[in-house]
This record gives structure tokens, C-alpha cells and sequence, in this order.
């Protein structure tokens, strides 16, 4: 089978607000390959700026689900250039 890297490079924010801590939490799912935890998790959130679409990105790539994965990183890019 198709062994994927996590080779992902991640910014980790740990202050107080809800926001940064799912995100935090989210990004430790990816870097630890949970990644259907972190898809969980990331559509759960109601602020999704351009790092939002970043995360969902590779989470969707570390599932194999190429063509979102795509997509998302996508409307990362289209929102913070």
C-alpha cells in the first residue's frame, strides 16, 4: 500500500482563544496522520479563514482524498495570496 510522508510544516498557536486551540489540536491530529479526527474536528469550526483551508488541505491529502485536497489548498491560496 501507499505509504504517505508527514512532512507537513505547521504553525502552532497556543493562546486562549477557542479558535487557536482547536486549530492547535487539529494540527497535532494531522502531524500524528489522525487525520478523519482533524477532518472532524476542522468542520466543526465556524471561522475558517485561509489557514482553515491549509489545514483541511492536508488533511485531506493524508487521507488520500486528492482531488479535495486540491481544492482546498486552492481557496487557501485564493484567500491569502
Amino acid at each position: 500500500p501507499l505509504q504517505r510522508q508527514h512532512n507537513f510544516i505547521f504553525f502552532q498557536n497556543h493562546s486562549c482563544c477557542h479558535y487557536w486551540s482547536s486549530q492547535s489540536t487539529a494540527t497535532n491530529f494531522i502531524n500524528s496522520g489522525h487525520y478523519r479526527e482533524a477532518l472532524d474536528l476542522l468542520e466543526k469550526m465556524q471561522d475558517r479563514p485561509a489557514r482553515w483551508y491549509f489545514y483541511m488541505a492536508n488533511a485531506h491529502m493524508g487521507l488520500g482524498n486528492d482531488v479535495a485536497a486540491l481544492n482546498y489548498a486552492q481557496q487557501a491560496v485564493s484567500r491569502e495570496p
